[in-house]
């Protein structure tokens, strides 16, 4: 007999975890044998545990903060059946369990698995009640009036007239106070509602593996059937991957000006605050600050050396991803008067090792370019030499690109092993950093040539051929004189309905030059001349 949980939801929605005839441990520590990811912030550290009994499997309850649930019942200790859903805290991630004589199919998501996971339980926090800090005021005031009073009738209507003032002016402070605390705890709440809808979207959609398999087996067919030109040494090449780094991401949210991170709220044990929304679904509340996990987002570029200091270059998007930020946007507009902040920002050259810690050194006005640095040691990687501002791209030209599109998900293929891939992607729960540091431990680090030619230029766009996808942001356009002539920033789809057709820009070598303080210009000219 065999057992399975298929994940629905939550950061490992899309992947099924066999489980064994001993004890399991379930939560978001990372000693547990089945983990969650950060982002899943309803389940507790050490959330639950599938015990093995007289041949059955037996689900636990560990005192998690928000409970643990079978088929929508909260339990305590249940005897778990084949087809039964269970949820790692009212709203938190979902998971199927199925018990058969053999478990042999891949795990898929099911549609309608995942409207069921949906219904989840509703919760409520016990309300609170305290006198307002406008009466407080209030009364503080009057007790002094009356004491001033007592003291002195003969300054009894110039006093009067005083405390009127005085608390008049307190209430109207404390009231616009109290209805920007309401206004804010209003936003926070719709863009934590927004940040559920997303997750469960996300979970659905984007955590399914076969969709990355289909990526990444059209980029290998596209690669495979396009020999990088011969014109171009292929040393050259190898020599030059070395120095395009994988750029791994993380930000969260601060008010401007401001340091607290945005953050989900916990109580004293560590649990995170839920409620209900309009629809009785339970939500996480949110909180700037606290000692709760940050609402965060991650992704990943590409990077790549122009001098031997540890200077990369990238697109601006990618040193600044908060700037279309949707959520964002919608705090701003409600005057939270936000700004994104990295949380966590590094590289990792080919073939893997050591991480480096990055720093935005500047950021162009003009394109989609910007410089980082990189912190610490120097990187063992060559610098790729630029073209010159007067060496303008052509069309016709021939292109190679170096670069990581779809990201570490990409480079996960390059693990033959598919329990192994299984393996790693259990063990990241999501987080795109944690794959990357695996990825990098098993020397799995290697950017994709890719070739193609220079369809169209514009003043501002080097428009090529070259197909890629989201992670290769920010990678290299080398021309046959093996110079970078562009940097590829996107893909660009038609704005018809249906129209399949999609063209793939660069930005021009000339802004990259007019960023560039004076300093490293010269570092840049110097590895160009040496070349």
């Amino acid at each position: 007999m065999t057992a399975r949980l298929v994940f629905l939801t939550g950061s490992r929605a899309g992947t099924a975890y066999d489980l064994r005839e001993e004890e399991e441990t379930i939560g978001r520590k990372a000693d547990r044998t089945i983990t969650f990811g950060s982002e899943d912030v309803l389940v507790s550290a050490m959330h639950a545990t599938l015990l093995y009994r007289e041949a059955q499997y037996v689900l636990r309850d560990d005192g998690s903060r928000n409970g643990t649930f079978v088929n929508a019942e909260r339990i305590t200790e249940r005897v778990l059946e084949d087809g039964d859903l269970i949820q790692f805290g009212a709203g938190g991630p979902g998971a199927r369990f199925i018990l058969r004589a053999s478990v042999d199919a891949a795990p898929t998501l099911d549609p309608s698995d995942l409207a069921e996971a949906s219904e989840v339980l509703r919760s409520t926090r016990p309300a609170q009640s305290s006198m307002s800090t406008a009466s407080r005021a209030i009364t503080s005031t009057r007790e002094m009036v009356v004491m001033v009073v007592k003291r002195s009738k003969r300054n009894r209507r110039w006093l009067i007239a005083v405390a009127a003032a005085t608390i008049g002016a307190i209430s109207t402070v404390v009231v616009f106070q109290q209805r920007a605390k309401a206004n804010l705890e209003d936003t926070l709440r719709d863009l934590s509602v927004s940040l559920a809808e997303e997750r469960a979207s996300r979970s659905e959609l984007q955590q399914d593996l076969a969709v990355v398999q289909l990526q990444a087996d059209s980029l290998r067919s596209v690669i495979e059937n396009d020999q990088i030109d011969p014109r171009i040494d292929p040393e050259t090449i190898r020599r030059y991957t070395r120095g395009v780094a994988l750029i791994v991401f993380t930000y969260g949210y601060v008010k401007e000006n401001g340091t607290e991170l945005l953050r989900y709220a916990v109580d004293a044990s560590g649990g995170v605050q839920v409620s209900p929304d309009a629809r009785g679904q339970p939500v996480p509340g949110i909180t700037f600050g606290g000692s709760g996990p940050p609402v965060r987002n991650q992704g990943t570029a590409t990077g790549f050396l122009i001098d031997t200091a540890g200077f990369l270059l990238t697109n601006r998007h990618v040193a600044v991803p908060w700037g279309d930020d949707e959520q964002l946007q919608a705090m701003n507009a409600n005057g939270l008067g936000v700004t994104g902040q990295f949380i966590d920002l590094r590289a990792y050259f080919p073939p893997g090792g050591d991480a480096h810690q990055l720093v935005v050194e500047a950021v162009s006005n003009s394109a989609d370019v910007a410089l980082l640095r990189i912190l610490g040691d120097r990187v063992d990687a060559p610098a790729l030499p630029l073209a010159s501002e007067a060496d303008a791209a052509k069309p016709g030209d021939e292109l190679v690109l170096i670069g990581y599109p779809t990201g570490v998900q990409n480079l996960l293929f390059r693990e033959d092993d598919r329990e192994e891939r299984g393996s790693m992607l259990r063990q990241a729960s999501g987080d795109a950093r944690r794959l990357a540091e695996q990825l990098a431990q098993r020397s799995l680090i290697q950017p994709l040539v890719i070739n193609g030619s220079i369809s169209d230029t514009t003043g501002r766009e080097v428009i090529h051929s070259i197909q890629t996808t989201v992670g290769g942001s920010g990678g290299p356009l080398i021309d046959l004189d093996e110079r970078v002539v562009a940097v590829h920033y996107a893909s660009v789809r038609s704005p018809l309905p249906g129209d399949p057709f999609q063209t793939q820009r660069g930005v021009p070598i000339k802004f990259v030059w007019s960023m560039l303080p004076p300093h490293l210009q010269r570092l840049a000219e110097d590895t160009t001349s040496q070349r």
